[in-house]
Order: structure tokens, then sequence, then C-alpha cells
């Protein structure tokens, strides 16, 4: 790792948040996230922005470089080789030296002068983490578009569930545990070991959800703070992550069982169980988007060898917003033949 910018040193003293940003083949997007960013109306003393370059492979650090140049309060880090989003986040964690953290995506937005409105919130609160809402945009939206959106709010209430109050699409009402749509008090992540886990190539958000402590203070704010860019080009769109998702997915669930098996009775907790049933439900939502069906047929006689095949079916998987054949998927996993029908009709839709 070395610092790539070569920027004067900052007073970092009275910092309340550093806004972190991993960079990889972000070309397309990138200057459009840090000028959402640095043309927030905050003084620039309060907030930094820290961006790790995590060794593209197009022209993503001339671009940054560039760019930082008219940025004051940007540091800008390189990884000396490819490390992939929760590392390079854990990297970005450990230069950053603000109060609180806020980690952005490189192909995302942060809402107008609603830096303003955070700060307010942090600074009368204290909490340890801070939820806000988002919307999702598409492809060609661009930072001028925010103008006349929707407008933002600063009603908030206290919480001690991270994942219970998770943020909420403004649109659609549907909470997701998105990492981006937080800010979390370092020193509180610190003394509980709250980093990301690098052995998770996605999914590392909802691990980190799953995990966050059950004893804090958290406020959720009706706050439109992010505008998340759903592209197909993005993470979540590689096919080949579907199959990272499954083994993710089955990793925070033997994390979760884990971290649980010492507590009296847990067998008996309804939360417990509930929270097993969601574990095992996400384990089967990535299966069925995998397209290689030799790859599903095997993951199947190894989910079943581990008791987590058949899994609870949720019936609130009919009243989601998904395809009917991933909803159809999902209903008959427990009858192999038909789910594997399905999965490949799934596919051949989806290509």
């Amino acid at each position: 790792m070395s610092e790539l910018s070569k920027q004067p040193e900052r007073n970092t003293d009275g910092v309340l948040f550093s806004i972190v940003i991993p960079v990889y083949n972000a070309t397309k997007y990138l200057e459009d996230c840090l000028n959402s960013i640095s043309s927030q109306s905050l003084s620039k003393e309060l907030y930094e922005i820290v961006c790790v370059e995590d060794c593209s492979t197009d022209k993503s650090y001339d671009l940054l470089m560039e760019l930082g140049k008219n940025i004051e309060n940007i540091r800008i880090f390189k990884n000396e080789e490819n490390l992939g989003q929760a590392p390079t986040r854990n990297v970005g964690l450990g230069k950053a030296v603000g109060k609180y953290v806020w980690f952005v995506d490189d192909d995302d937005i942060i809402y107008p002068n609603v830096l303003e409105s955070i700060a307010e919130l942090l600074l009368k609160n204290e909490p340890d983490a801070l939820i806000c809402d988002f919307k999702k945009i598409d492809g060609n939206y661009k930072l001028r578009d925010c103008k006349g959106d929707i407008k933002f709010g600063g009603d908030y209430f206290e919480c001690d569930s991270l994942i219970k109050n998770a943020p909420c699409n403004i649109e659609t009402q549907q909470h997701k545990t998105y990492i981006w749509c937080c800010m979390y008090r370092k020193d509180f992540m610190e003394s509980h070991n709250m980093d990301f886990d690098e052995d998770m190539p996605i999914c590392e958000d909802i691990d980190f959800f799953v995990k966050w402590p059950k004893v804090s203070k958290i406020i959720k704010a009706d706050l439109l703070c992010y505008l998340y860019r759903d592209w197909e080009g993005s993470t979540v769109h590689l096919a080949d992550n579907y199959k990272k998702g499954y083994y993710s997915s089955i990793r925070i669930l033997e994390k979760y069982v884990e971290r649980n098996k010492d507590t009296e009775n847990i067998e008996n907790n309804k939360e417990y169980q509930n929270d097993i049933a969601t574990f095992k439900h996400n384990i089967a939502n990535t299966l069925v988007q995998v397209k290689d069906i030799n790859f599903v047929k095997d993951k199947l006689g190894y989910l079943k060898s581990k008791g987590y095949y058949p899994y609870p079916f949720n019936f609130a998987v009919f009243n989601s917003k998904e395809p009917i054949f991933k909803k159809l998927a999902l209903f008959v996993l427990p009858i192999k033949p038909l789910f594997i029908l399905i999965n490949k009709l799934y596919g051949k839709i989806n290509k």
C-alpha cells in the first residue's frame, strides 16, 4: 500500500466523518461520484474523502489522480495488488481519521447537501450508527438530475438493531442490508472488531449487518442520502457473482451458528430460528440465479447433506417484486427435478 497523491498535509483534527471509496474500474461514473461528495455545502474541514485504488485494469488510476487535483479534502491511496472490495474497504477504514465512517461505492452518488443534515444528526445524538435511506437510479442518471428530486426530511428515532432497521428504498419501501446507507462510529467499530470479512468476495455487507453488536445506540433517520446506481455492468449483475454469493451466503449462516453455539436454549429461540430460515433462503436465492446447471445439481446435494435443504419456505417471497420464475424456483426447491427445470427456464429468460 502506498499513498498516491502528494497533496499538502491537512489538519485532521475535528474531522467528523470520513467517506471511504474503494475505486476499481470506475472511469464511467467516478467523476459524478466524487463531484457529489466534493460539492457538498458542509465545511471541508468537517469531512474527508478517502479513496483506495484497487489496481484497476482501466484508466481509473489516472482519472482519480486528475480529479483529486481539484478536491482539497481528498486523500488517495493505492493497493500494491488487487485485493477486492472487502479488503479495500478495510484499508480505507484503517486510513480514515474521522469520528464516523461512511462507505460509498465508486459508481454511486450522495444526495446534494445532505452532509449538513447528517452532521447535525451525528453531533446532536452521537450514535454508534446512523441509518439513512436510498433511491435506485439507472446507468444514465447524472448528478445534475438530482435537482428537483425528492426532498429529504429530518425526522428520526432511536433503535437498537441495525439489521431490523436496515436502509429503506424510498420508492419501493423495501429494506436492504446495504452498507453504504449508514455512517458508523469508528471507535465503536474498532472496539468490537467490526471490519469486513475478507474471505467474502460479495455479500460482505450482509455479514456486517448480521454481526453488528446487539447492544448499541442507533439512529434511523427519514433522510434520503444515497442514490444507488443499478446498471448492467455493476458488480451485482456479473453472472459469476451468483456463485460467489452462494458461497458467501453459506459462510454467513455458518458464522452465525458458530457465534450463537454457546447460547443457552438457542434452538428454542424464535428469533434465532427465523434468522436461520432467512439465511437458508438467501442461499437458495443465490442458487436460483446460477446459470451453470451442473454447479446447481452439485450444490443441491451438498446443501442436503448439511441440512440446509430443503429450507423453511417463506411465503413472503410471493409478495416480493421478483420475477415469477424465480418465485417458482424458490417455492419448489425441495423438489429437486422441478427446481432444476425452473432454474433452466429462468436462466434462458435472463440471458
